[in-house]
């Protein structure tokens, strides 16, 4: 049987494949394999608003700005995964079901209904 992925980090600015290389390869993948689409979070220095929609178009659901605040990385986790943030004095743990549809309202890889980027300004709101 073959794994899939919760959730993917992905460091938009890598040296040899960047980020937006990478999340397109991953998309083009998963529909090939006519496989689900993995939840993909963009993880750059860059707030400016061109380069969250960049990361959208290339195909992530979503964009985080470094630095990230614990707190707000665990609750888009939750988010994109379907589990629950664990309180504060519990381990986080993997949720239970490897394939795991992405949560209602994530976007396909072209980010057609806009949610994405109504997360990616949520999120950016919640890192100091």
């Amino acid at each position: 049987m073959r794994s899939s992925y919760d959730l993917v980090l992905m460091d938009m600015q890598m040296p040899v494949t960047d980020g937006y290389t990478a999340t397109r390869r991953i998309r083009s993948w998963e529909r090939e394999q006519n496989r689900d689409a993995t939840p993909i979070m963009a993880l750059t220095a860059s707030a400016l608003e061109e380069d969250v929609c960049n990361t959208l178009e290339a195909g992530c659901t979503t964009h985080l700005n470094k630095p990230v605040k614990k707190s707000a990385l665990i609750e888009l986790i939750g988010e994109l995964t379907g589990s629950a943030a664990p309180a504060s004095n519990q381990p986080l743990r993997a949720p239970s079901q490897v394939d795991q549809a992405p949560p209602n309202g994530s976007a396909s890889a072209n980010g057609e209904d806009g949610a994405p980027f109504d997360r990616a300004i949520e999120a950016r709101g919640k890192i100091d």
